[in-house]
């Protein structure tokens, strides 16, 4: 309409530049393609609240995550890590497995894993999100869900 502004009036929304439309895609996922030697190879994973770090490790096949809260801090200003988790699989398709991916999904906060060796493959899927619903008497409460599919029976150990 002639004479009016490039401001929203509440009956036509601004026009929104090429540029900025290329700004909002989505990101590329990140992935690995081998179980991680070193802690260094870890990815993020949080909501605000309940940080973490998780990778599967190479040696032993244990899937581990290193967990932290945003609020928890050293004299030095460096984040602390409050817990550490190990998932274990018997039998364990992710020491030595013959196929891997680690994808960290950066859309919407997760992490899927595929691993396989021989026969046994296994899929996990690793989320951060509020207690709410799991334990309704504490909705503030963050919890690490990790989700596990198999293609055959598996022992699973969390220590």
């Amino acid at each position: 309409m002639p004479g009016t502004s490039n401001f929203c009036d509440g009956m036509h929304a601004p026009q929104l530049s090429p540029l900025y439309h290329a700004s909002v895609m989505p990101p590329a996922p990140i992935s690995f393609a081998s179980p991680s030697n070193v802690l260094a190879d870890n990815m993020p994973l949080g909501n605000g609240e309940l940080t973490s770090n998780a990778w599967v490790n190479a040696s032993d096949g244990a899937l581990s995550l290193l967990l932290g809260r945003s609020d928890a801090w050293s004299s030095l200003a460096m984040p602390i890590k409050v817990g550490r988790i190990k998932l274990r699989l018997r039998p364990s398709p992710f020491v030595k497995p013959d196929a891997f991916s680690q994808t960290l999904h950066l859309e919407n906060g997760s992490i899927s894993i595929f691993a396989r060796r021989g026969d046994l493959a296994v899929s996990a899927r690793l989320w951060v999100d509020s207690a709410a619903g799991v334990r309704p008497h504490t909705s503030s409460a963050a919890v690490v869900f990790v989700e596990l599919n198999a293609s055959a029976p598996v022992a699973a150990s969390v220590a």
